[in-house]
């Protein structure tokens, strides 16, 4: 009955909005889609990017020509800022930031697709490992008791119901490492051969942050969304 009751009162199509489902055992637990979610929103922008070389066209030599002469007017110590931020000030540095963007061009599609896929697939991921997480427990708490359960899980918390829910960070967990590994594959697709080991670790570090951040973000709604309809 109370179960039932759960999954009548259960909100349905909300974002980061997850549903009750039945163990093996037939004990109600609470299925999280958060991280496939946010996920999902972080992967549109991660495809944007690569498509927007798809509108880039190659500047013609005299637009080359005329920014080098604009670039003469800049001291030593202005031209070394700007290779610091990644803008070339000499003609040969200039001509191999276009073989970049040129490949970017060519593998835009394909390369949308493949950064898209993953950040989806690391959602996906961390939903399945709590969602597993959850089902454990809720086996758990059947099998030993509420009050049992509480004291020895620390997995598990109450809510104002007075039902036990999973309250756990699988996202931030597996959000960095995640992440990490996907600023690897990054790297690789954005330096090709020319990848070295100061932009991997650079590409590391910014996708462990972003990995954070998503984890965070769908564990939050995870762990509130099951606290409030337990």
């Amino acid at each position: 009955m109370k179960a039932a009751s759960i999954q009548q009162n259960l909100p349905v199509n909300q974002t980061f909005q997850g549903s009750y489902k039945k163990t093996e055992h037939g004990n109600p637990y609470y299925h999280s889609n958060s991280g496939t979610v946010a996920g999902g929103i972080f992967a549109v922008p991660t495809a944007l990017m690569w498509l927007s070389y798809l509108g880039y066209k190659k500047p013609s030599e005299a637009d080359i020509k005329k920014t080098l002469q604009e670039f003469e007017k800049y001291d030593d110590n202005e031209k070394k800022l700007l290779n610091t931020l990644s803008v070339p000030t000499t003609e040969n540095g200039i001509k191999d930031a276009i073989k970049h963007k040129e490949r970017y061009k060519k593998y835009a599609i394909p390369f949308a697709i493949a950064a898209a896929g993953v950040t989806a697939g690391c959602g996906l991921l961390t939903d399945y490992l709590r969602n597993k997480k959850a089902k454990e427990n809720a086996d758990y708490v059947k099998q030993v008791g509420m009050k049992q359960a509480l004291v020895t899980n620390s997995e598990l918390a109450v809510a104002e119901s007075g039902r036990p829910y999973t309250k756990i960070n699988t996202g931030v967990k597996y959000g960095a490492p995640l992440g990490a590994a996907c600023g690897i594959a990054h790297a690789r697709m954005s330096f090709g051969k020319l990848n070295n080991i100061a932009n991997t670790i650079a590409c590391m570090f910014t996708f462990m942050l972003g990995g954070l951040l998503m984890g965070a973000i769908a564990d939050s709604a995870a762990n509130k969304s099951a606290r409030k309809n337990a």
